[in-house]
């Protein structure tokens, strides 16, 4: 099961150019939210500034284009641009940002028109020149109070799935079919014929989900580092270690360490099974995969929009990326065609 993905770098697809820029005429650094993020342009402008006020550099977030000249940098979400709405006035000292949290597995388009285009790029890939996350996690304050152990002897289940999506990518439908011959899996969802007692938010409420000892939390693709929801929603919604399906390379810095149990870590189903089990059985081997809870406490979807604000404000060189499709095939997603 071993599989490997080499080191890349952003200097592999960006020309970086002579210039230097240091702006120090505007103490607050403007930046223009020129698309939507799937839903409105004013939202997400909102939500930028809501974050930008926790930073220890100044900058603020508009939507109004009357701003073009004025803006310091422009932002654009991937699944939102459209070839015939974009700025007709392009500045040299104002870098465009492409922002994308999709994995390179639902991405079909041709990225060979933004060829010099854009300069900067915000995704889950730790060789972005801003990092996303779908989670995050930050050390807890020393007077926040210790909390409740995790006992095996409030769980009387053992391990549940839930997903849709029974032909993507990761094959997590048929991985779990594989793990349902050895342990005891309740399986919900649309490849199930067993539903989710929630239509918003977790499958289950909390107080069941607790009765579980593991979620099998799979990806549906296996984007170098593409961890989503599904494994930050299992530590934030239950006291349930998730199992993840990530293959070397794919794993997010983000991460919270020891606080899952990775498939790909065993050489073979039956090493998984025989630790699984052994997990089960042992108090003390399971509570260590809640030790991080001692030290950490949850945050939200991450994205550094005050590392975006201080990279403003600090002398940058001025670049361009020359290949973004390059950059978004560099990838070990199998369902990547650009057309």
């Amino acid at each position: 099961m071993a599989f490997n993905l080499g080191h890349v770098e952003e200097d592999n697809y960006v020309y970086k150019f002579e210039d230097i820029f240091n702006n120090t005429t505007r103490k607050t650094k403007k930046i223009l939210v020129w698309t939507p993020y799937f839903k409105t342009v004013e939202k997400w402008a909102n939500e930028i500034n809501n974050d930008l006020q926790k930073c220890d550099y100044a900058c603020t977030a508009t939507h109004n284009r009357g701003n073009l000249p004025l803006s310091d940098a422009i932002i654009f979400h991937d699944a939102d641009i459209d070839i015939n709405d974009m700025p007709g006035l392009r500045i040299r000292r104002q870098p465009w940002i492409l922002y994308t949290l999709e994995p390179t597995a639902l991405i079909k388009k041709n990225y060979n028109w933004m060829n010099g285009m854009f300069n900067w790029t915000i995704s889950y890939r730790n060789y972005s020149t801003i990092l996303g996350s779908y989670g995050g996690y930050v050390p807890k304050s020393m007077n926040t109070p210790a909390p409740p152990l995790v006992c095996l002897k409030n769980k009387n289940r053992t391990m549940y799935a839930s997903i849709s999506n029974c032909h993507d990518a990761g094959r997590r439908f048929k991985l779990i079919k594989e793990i349902m011959k050895y342990i005891d899996v309740e399986l919900f969802g649309r490849c199930s014929n067993r539903k989710c007692t929630n239509f918003h938010g977790p499958c289950h409420p909390k107080e069941m989900l607790n009765l579980y000892k593991f979620r099998l939390a799979f990806e549906n693709s296996h984007c170098r580092h593409y961890v989503t929801e599904k494994y930050w929603s299992t530590l934030a919604e239950s006291d349930t270690i998730p199992i993840v399906n990530w293959i070397k390379g794919q794993i997010n810095p983000t991460v919270i360490p020891n606080s899952y149990i990775n498939f790909f870590d065993f050489k073979n189903i039956n090493d998984f099974v025989n630790y699984i089990e052994k997990v089960s059985d042992n108090e003390t081997l399971f509570q260590q995969y809640f030790e991080w809870k001692k030290k950490y406490q949850l945050g939200k979807a991450y994205t550094d929009y005050c590392k975006l604000c201080e990279k403003l404000h600090k002398p940058y060189q001025s670049q361009v990326y020359t290949d973004l499709g390059g950059w978004f095939k560099e990838d070990t997603c199998t369902k990547y065609s650009l057309l």
